[in-house]
């Protein structure tokens, strides 16, 4: 485990599974996966982000509705993967 994840606010962890808050350095990550035709075309937004766009949007990630959930997914290789839930 690197040290950046090591130092990574942790919301749920298992044994192989760790459920974090979305960052701003996460923002790169995604930026590359919005833009991406194969990820976009799952998700609810349609258009090409910037990475500014991006940067501000992993920023405001947790602040955001209570009735939405957005969640970085770790697996125990550090990978990083994407959960959002709304209206719940």
């Amino acid at each position: 485990m690197s040290h950046d994840q090591a130092t990574r606010a942790v919301f749920r962890k298992g044994a192989r599974v760790t459920l974090r808050p979305i960052e701003e350095t996460d923002a790169e990550l995604l930026y590359l996966w919005i833009n991406d035709p194969e990820i976009s075309r799952w998700v609810s937004a349609y258009l090409p982000m910037s990475m500014l766009q991006e940067q501000e949007w992993a920023r405001s990630a947790g602040a955001r509705s209570p009735d939405d959930i957005v969640l970085g997914i770790t697996i125990e290789e550090g990978r990083l993967s994407l959960l959002a839930v709304s209206g719940v």
